[in-house]
């Protein structure tokens, strides 16, 4: 089977695990060679808000240098998606740096999208899916990943500040419920972000995922990623010992048939970064920007889709000269300190 066709299969495959179609996309499609890619970008980013019902330790919203806070209008996001080549790019994912629930319009936005041919994603921290219509969303998202970054009531609670750990709980057994009771292939998987304060609970919070009904727990290791912040804030709850050791966890953990585990460990997919020659982000406000890690127009964009055409963006001067840094080893400046341009 061709590249092409390979490729088109896969994109066409509801639910999805991203990391999969990364691991197959990556070697085989990605060109890390060209300023100017003779393809336009694979999968889109966006975020649907940057207002957020909580403080976790573990977030980078407080580093935004643009204050002002705003929802992706649903009219917005289509002028986006209409944009978009459904020939070649399948997926849209919400992410950051905001909670993508609290957008009123979230899930009109990928009724919409899926009703193009997109598969569809978001992350959410769960706290608020006993106040959506759950069957809707189901029906409008193919995966959705849940951010639950400990085991046991304290823990959850001291890193994810204003949440409730017995209410997140009772969230996503019940979306689980939903889904098996009107058959939703939606794809449930929960995200554990490990770090000083969890990466003990690692056993349990494999027990627990299995227990929740989920279709798969990944682990992944957290890391230092604002790089335009030199004080390292988070320096003091990133788990340094798991660096080196972080593949070898999974040989620790009890093995469960009920749920997939995936561990997510620096390198494991790509050596460096692809981002700029695969995919974009964007803002609420429908700026441009290299990746989710920069969801920040003030920190660097290359333009705005509601004001230009991605296809032009993409190729565009400012996208050309970023590519060329990544290809001569000197990566931009905003990029110097981000853990997945160092792998």
């Amino acid at each position: 089977m061709s590249i092409r066709n390979q490729l088109s299969q896969y994109l066409r495959t509801p639910g999805l695990p991203i990391s999969r179609l990364l691991e197959i996309m990556g070697p085989k499609f990605v060109d890390r060679r060209r300023v100017q890619v003779p393809y336009e970008p694979l999968s889109i980013h966006f975020g649907a808000t940057r207002r957020c019902n909580l403080k976790c330790l573990t977030c980078n919203t407080r580093s935004l240098l643009t204050k002002n806070v705003e929802d992706m209008t649903y009219g917005t996001f289509c002028k986006v998606i209409n944009q978009l080549p459904h020939y070649t790019m399948r997926r849209v994912t919400c992410e950051g740096p905001g909670e993508p629930l609290l957008n009123p319009d979230l899930i009109n936005m990928f009724a919409y999208a899926k009703q193009k041919g997109f598969i569809t994603h978001t992350f959410t921290n769960a706290t608020l899916l006993n106040e959506v219509d759950t069957i809707p969303l189901l029906k409008a998202l193919d995966e959705i990943t849940i951010s639950i970054d400990g085991a046991t009531k304290e823990t959850y609670e001291k890193i994810r500040i204003g949440g409730k750990f017995e209410d997140v709980i009772r969230n996503v057994k019940q979306l689980a419920a939903t889904k098996r009771k009107i058959r939703a292939p939606t794809y449930l998987q929960i995200n554990f972000t490990c770090n000083r304060l969890n990466y003990l609970e690692i056993p349990k919070m494999v027990l627990l995922a299995s227990q929740l009904g989920v279709d798969c727990l990944e682990l992944s290791l957290m890391r230092e990623f604002i790089s335009w912040r030199p004080s390292k804030e988070y320096q003091h709850i990133i788990a340094d010992e798991l660096t080196c050791s972080f593949a070898d966890i999974k040989k620790s953990i009890p093995t469960t048939p009920r749920i997939e585990l995936k561990i997510d460990y620096p390198g494991s997919l790509f050596p460096g970064c692809t981002w700029p020659f695969r995919a974009c982000y964007v803002t609420d406000n429908g700026f441009v920007t290299p990746c989710c890690v920069i969801p920040d127009s003030e920190r660097i964009t290359f333009g705005n889709i509601v004001q230009e055409p991605l296809k032009k963006i993409w190729n565009n001067e400012s996208y050309q000269e970023f590519r060329r840094q990544f290809i001569l080893g000197k990566p931009p400046e905003v990029c110097l300190d981000c853990q997945t341009v160092i792998t």
